[in-house]
């Protein structure tokens, strides 16, 4: 089993996030790996937390909340006791980009979103500032504002008022890479199980709203060509006009053009049977 974690210690802003890989056998406490993991944080016998639930030695790895991509905060033992797990007013939830899945319980008060270690909202996105943006809880709402970011931050894809907004329940915010969203969101949910530290989603199918069917033009259906007469009369008159000028010219040979009217009646029959008509 192999874990990606990260380990950071908001009392030391200076220190930046370590990246650990855990390779271990399924079933491993966390016991087994915290003394070397406060080894590489720098701060030997601490603790951990993850979001603010205080991590037991007979937390197993690979299963919720140690599961691949864990972010690992350091407990000393004389840090004040954190507020229950999940007892916010409010949830901001990732739902897009570093981080996705995390849920993160807000209480009343100001909370500073960034990449910072010492950040309330930390979100380890290269692509945000240290302190990004400040998300504002009250009995009146929730409202959101920039705070001097290199890029603003963007809601439903609209860059941020300068003077900051409402944050409604469902409405998206973007923080560099990072989708947040506030409350439920509108997603369906699909069955997942944990294996090895990996959760595997297993998406219901989406079906397509009924809507109007398309509508199809075939084109009209090939017809038979009409039929067409045989040119007689123009056919007859080869025939008529070399009698004529046999008899005014006493040339028997002149009756030989009578001979073009026969050749004419066949020929226009073979060309009507070529191009599929008759007549």
């Amino acid at each position: 089993m192999h874990l990606t974690m990260t380990v950071i210690d908001t009392q030391r802003a200076a220190v930046a996030p370590r990246h650990v890989l855990v390779e271990a056998e399924s079933g491993t406490l966390f016991g087994d790996v915290r003394s070397q993991l406060a080894d590489i944080a720098g701060v030997p016998g601490c603790g951990f937390r993850v979001e603010r639930r205080l991590l037991a030695d007979t937390d197993v790895l690979g299963a919720p909340p140690l599961l691949r991509g864990v972010l690992l905060t350091v407990a000393r033992p004389d840090d004040p006791p954190a507020s229950g797990p999940d007892r916010g007013a409010v949830q901001l939830r990732v739902v897009g980009g570093v981080g996705a899945g995390r849920v993160i319980p807000l209480g009343r008060g100001e909370h500073v979103v960034g990449r910072a270690a010492s950040a309330d909202v930390r979100l380890d996105d290269p692509g945000i500032s240290r302190s990004h943006a400040v998300v504002v809880v009250t009995a009146e709402g929730v409202t959101v504002r920039d705070l001097g970011p290199t890029n603003r931050s963007r809601l439903d894809g609209l860059q941020l008022p300068e003077e900051g907004t409402r944050l409604e329940p469902g409405r998206r915010l973007t923080v560099g890479s990072t989708t947040i969203v506030l409350g439920q969101p509108d997603v369906r949910g699909g069955h997942h199980e944990v294996i090895d530290g990996e959760v595997h989603i297993h998406r219901q199918p989406r079906f397509r709203d009924g809507g109007t069917s398309p509508e199809v033009t075939f084109p009209d259906a090939p017809r038979r060509p009409e039929h067409h007469r045989m040119p007689l009369l123009g056919s007859l008159a080869p025939l008529v006009v070399s009698a004529g000028l046999a008899v005014a010219l006493a040339s028997p040979a002149l009756l030989l053009f009578s001979l073009l009217s026969p050749v004419m009646l066949l020929g226009q029959r073979w060309s009507d049977r070529r191009a599929g008509r008759k007549s």
